[in-house]
């Protein structure tokens, strides 16, 4: 076998994909942040409006949402700002403004920190409308979306196999792919959006199918997100990507 660089190839110079060059079985997944354990040991009242919510912390990797213990994740995305998932319920804390918002099933409900807030953030899909960016979650593994109006967006994921197997950047989204999903953002503080969008079935792409749901809190400014792809018949899988806006060339991303 030769090698060149870290790729692979045998004597008729055929390429060997290399699972520790491409993390092919961490998938979208590949660029996640890991699991943070700050929050270990606290509890926070997550007040709605119309409801209240207690997340409880009590060890890392286990957790309660309103006193029903369940398995958590919980991602660091800047100071004092965390996404979090207990079970199926996704929270967004700013521990620096007090401010929240939980996302359970189809609900998205922003709210303050008992004792910490004072005001909840607001919903502010309108700002990001003709957005458009791929968030890279691992080597050739993207999703893309394009937030065309206050509720819509367009969104695809990158397919199974591609152009950037191995080349470090996505290729372009095949419009077969493409999805009109709606969507729901809220603002936190600088540049940050929790975004949660509806998601169809889509076959042959990086996305488990059966996806149903993608909860980001995306960082226009250090343009990184993290979140959680969730649905029916896998468990759900947090995530981490860089954005790449569309019209840059894979020299502007390297």
């Amino acid at each position: 076998m030769a090698r060149f660089s870290n790729f692979t190839f045998d004597e008729a110079g055929v390429y060997i994909r290399n699972l520790a060059n491409n993390a092919d079985e961490l998938g979208i997944c590949a660029y996640c942040f890991p699991d943070n354990y700050e929050l270990a040991g606290r509890e926070f009242v997550i007040d709605c409006g119309c409801c209240e919510h207690i997340l409880t912390w009590k060890a890392p990797r286990h957790a309660a949402f309103d006193g029903v213990v369940c398995d958590t994740y919980v991602i660091k995305q800047e100071d004092d700002i965390y996404i979090a998932r207990l079970g199926a319920v996704c929270a967004v804390l700013d521990l620096s403004n007090g401010q929240a918002a939980l996302v359970i099933g189809d609900d998205v409900l922003p709210g303050v920190i008992k004792g910490m807030g004072t005001q909840a953030p607001a919903f502010a899909a309108e700002e990001m409308v003709e957005t458009n960016v791929d968030w890279v979650m691992g080597v050739g593994r993207y999703l893309n979306q394009h937030f065309v109006s206050a509720e819509k967006l367009t969104s695809c994921w990158s397919p199974n196999a591609g152009e950037a197997q191995g080349s470090g950047y996505a290729p372009v989204c095949p419009e077969s792919k493409v999805q009109e999903n709606l969507y729901k953002a809220v603002k936190f503080r600088d540049s940050f959006y929790l975004v949660v969008q509806e998601h169809k079935d889509c076959k042959e792409v990086c996305a488990p199918f059966g996806t149903r749901r993608v909860v980001l809190l995306e960082d226009y400014e250090r343009c990184m997100a993290s979140g959680a792809v969730m649905g029916k018949g896998f468990d759900p899988m947090m995530v981490t990507g860089y954005a790449r806006f569309i019209g840059q060339s894979k020299q502007d991303i390297l």
